[in-house]
């Protein structure tokens, strides 16, 4: 991919993997708070989103290098118990990398989680750190994340952005310096990358042109003009009624 992005970098938590409570809250537009990861992580009631797995197939499918970055002590650690061979197969997605066994990490290029930097979070250093464990300089790599924080920092980096709103916050992801901001994935044209542009493909678009879009009132059948012949048509295709009575159209 010579003129395209050659690095991918994940963030963990909110983009690969989630608690049951992250991902039903997620879908209530509400967060999960920080001090419940510990106990979600020591019950281990984590799993992982399908549309980042499908994703994150396809990146590595295209030849762009993948990596993982995640502060030490999170719930980072469950990603060994996700089977990429199974989900292929559930899926019906062959890759020529996928093997009998496979789990997320094996997937890795370069894998951060838990990595001690002088922060103890994530930040500059550790995307940057990403970027050279994967032979690639920053401006060839994108990140995802899902938080304004991981935003920033990724920009700060030199990066380019990938935004997963999983609650809801497209705008605010964007406003934090993400390039794109999608609820989903699957949204994202991996073609695109190829050229080094991070876009929604063009089935999402018109998904969400229609979205956007308003719509005409369904409520309002109008004729223009006066046609003797259809009069009587028009008048019945306008009646409202519930069953029991209707009420003509007035001309």
């Amino acid at each position: 991919m010579p003129r395209g992005f050659q690095g991918a970098i994940f963030a963990v938590d909110g983009v690969l993997i989630g608690s049951p409570e992250t991902r039903h809250q997620a879908s209530r537009h509400t967060a999960v708070t920080h001090e419940h990861v510990p106990r979600l992580a020591g019950e281990g009631r984590f799993a992982a989103f399908a549309d980042a797995l499908r994703f994150i197939l396809a990146v590595k499918g295209a030849g762009v290098r993948v990596a993982a970055v995640s502060p030490p002590g999170n719930a980072g650690r469950f990603l060994d118990r996700i089977r990429l061979d199974t989900f292929a197969a559930e899926q019906r997605l062959d890759y020529p990398f996928i093997s009998p066994g496979l789990t997320l990490p094996g997937l890795f290029d370069a894998d951060l989680r838990g990595r001690h930097f002088p922060h103890r979070a994530l930040d500059q250093t550790t995307l940057i750190a990403a970027a050279a464990e994967l032979g690639v300089t920053v401006d060839r790599c994108f990140a995802v994340a899902a938080v304004m924080a991981g935003i920033k920092v990724a920009r700060a980096a030199g990066m380019a952005v990938l935004g997963v709103a999983r609650l809801g916050d497209e705008e605010a992801l964007l406003a934090a310096g993400a390039d794109l901001a999608v609820a989903s994935l699957d949204e994202v044209s991996v073609e695109g990358l190829g050229d080094g542009r991070l876009q929604v493909h063009s089935v999402s678009q018109e998904r969400r042109r229609r979205h956007e879009e308003r719509p005409p009132n369904t409520w309002l059948v109008s004729y223009d003009g006066f046609d003797p012949q259809r009069q009587g048509l028009r008048e019945a295709l306008c009646a409202v009624g519930n069953g029991f009575f209707v009420t003509p159209s007035s001309a």
